[in-house]
């Protein structure tokens, strides 16, 4: 009886719904890299565009390439806890199907976690395009390297959402996903920020220029003769009630690291700005609280 084989080193999973604009070049850019030990997993979220077809394409002439589908749209933050939940290997990355990386983005971010034990996660170079176009490029920001507060703070306003997509210890990812999302299952609102959270507060990331993620940022083409529809804005106790949701959690990651004391108040004051960055902001509460009491809708 031939031994079952060993899990590759990193699974990687595409979360998508009605992608097929972007899923063939989103996957080809994965199959193209130059670290091989890999396994993609494309998560339809019950798509009715080609998304199947383009990835049945991939899983046919790649068997590191596997397909699996949602029999109903289980809403964008679910599908990719889901895909997490069936990784097997012992480093993990998420990679949105809009977006690209450096064909050594593996190679480098792998290297960088093998060689630092105390870190579980590794990011690169974010690199952010909009129609094309290069707009800006974020690194991570300079710490003294005391984890103090001053670096602390450096970090927490310095990190990146697109840190998400980078490449995490599956056993170190799993726990944060599933406290988090046991209570955002159904908001994708600052989930990822919430995530990235325990890692900077840890510093237990890793950062290198030698590779990039590029987050291409398209608009949507206005056609002849198209009215969009207007703004509408988020429900006002809605938007109060995921505040407070960011910051109990988050206060939560800071009272198990620190002790009652002067580090979990300075702690608490960083997470009510990480929060007003990040969820939604204090401004918009008060304004909206404001027309609220005067009788005007909030």
């Amino acid at each position: 009886m031939r031994d079952p084989q060993p899990p590759p080193a990193i699974t990687i999973a595409v979360p998508v719904y009605n992608g097929a604009a972007f899923l063939a070049q989103a996957l080809d850019n994965l199959r193209q890299q130059t670290f091989r030990d890999f396994h993609v997993m494309v998560f339809d979220n019950a798509s009715t565009d080609d998304t199947a077809e383009i990835a049945g394409r991939f899983v046919n002439d790649d068997s590191r390439f596997s397909y699996h589908r949602q029999s109903q749209n289980i809403r964008a933050v679910p599908n990719f806890q889901a895909a997490l939940r069936a990784a097997d290997s012992p480093y993990f990355l998420w990679r949105a199907v809009d977006d690209l990386s450096d064909l050594n983005y593996l190679d480098v971010l792998h290297g960088l976690l093998q060689s630092h034990p105390d870190a579980d996660l590794a990011v690169g170079l974010v690199a952010s395009q909009f129609d094309g176009k290069p707009v800006r490029e974020y690194r991570m920001p300079g710490l003294r390297g005391d984890h103090g507060l001053g670096d602390q703070y450096r970090l927490l306003f310095g990190a990146h959402p697109s840190w998400i997509y980078g490449l995490f210890r599956t056993a170190a990812l799993k726990p944060v996903v599933e406290r988090i999302t046991s209570h955002f299952a159904d908001d994708s609102r600052s989930w990822d920020n919430l995530s990235l959270l325990p890692f900077m507060l840890d510093f237990r990331i890793v950062a290198t220029d030698q590779t990039a993620f590029h987050q291409l940022i398209r608009s949507r083409p206005v056609r002849f003769g198209e009215v969009r529809a207007p703004l509408v804005e988020q429900d006002f106790e809605q938007c109060l009630e995921h505040r407070r949701e960011f910051a109990r959690i988050g206060r939560g990651f800071i009272d198990e690291r620190c002790a009652p004391g002067l580090r979990r108040l300075a702690g608490h004051i960083l997470l009510w700005l990480y929060t007003n960055k990040n969820a939604y902001k204090f401004k918009h509460v008060v304004r909206r609280t404001l027309r609220k009491w005067v009788g005007l809708r909030p």
